[in-house]
């Protein structure tokens, strides 16, 4: 069952190229691990992905996944996250046919500048935010590290909710600046108006996650 649930979940990191690069190297030719093809594959935004391989139904996503997918959780899944967020990391399960059978967590460091970042902006009066559609756990820790206060941190917020909370705070008035990483910040980034148009008051959103 661990070869098979090995291969399976190597199959779909080698679909969205995570390890296309080391297959090229020869790392992970071994024949216990077969690289199998990846079918349906379909990347759900603020919940994860899914697809078929050798007729097997997967889905590696959050809690959000879980509830959309209708996954049935085994027991001692929301242990395992709740173990891996409170240590700062990102908490994904994976699931074969509707079914949890593994919980992997992920760790996206800040960059080693971060802090003083926050630090240098605070010092200009300067708010900074955490925006992230992360769990408020993991959200929580990383701020601390790099020093975004725990009234910041906005969590377990989708692309669009991003968008909500950048428009609320312009139009109360705010100049606001975002800096995301990633394309769930995509739309947020997109709504920004200009900054000629605020005056007053500064607001920063800063996602690192």
């Amino acid at each position: 069952m661990l070869f098979e649930f090995t291969s399976l979940l190597a199959s779909i990191f080698f679909h969205v190229g995570i390890t296309r690069k080391a297959s090229e190297l020869g790392i992970g030719a071994d024949e216990k691990f077969p690289l199998k093809d990846a079918e349906d594959f379909i990347a759900e935004v603020g919940t994860g992905i899914k697809c078929t391989i050798d007729g097997r139904k997967i889905h590696i996503g959050n809690r959000r996944g879980l509830l959309v997918n209708n996954i049935m959780i085994s027991p001692g899944t929301y242990d395992a996250m709740e173990y891996l967020e409170k240590r700062g990391e990102t908490a994904v399960v994976v699931s074969i046919d509707g079914k949890s059978e593994a919980v992997i967590g992920l760790i996206d460091k800040a960059r080693d500048d971060a802090s003083l970042v926050v630090s240098v902006l605070t010092g200009m009066g300067i708010k900074v935010y955490m925006l992230t559609g992360d769990n408020e756990r993991t959200a929580r820790v990383v701020a601390r590290d790099v020093g975004i206060a725990s009234s910041c941190v906005i969590a377990d917020v989708l692309p669009e909710g991003k968008v909500d909370c950048i428009t609320r705070l312009q139009n109360d008035g705010h100049i606001v600046a975002m800096i995301g990483d990633g394309v769930n910040d995509s739309p947020a980034s997109k709504c920004m108006r200009s900054v000629h148009q605020h005056q007053k008051r500064l607001s920063a959103f800063t996602c690192f996650i």
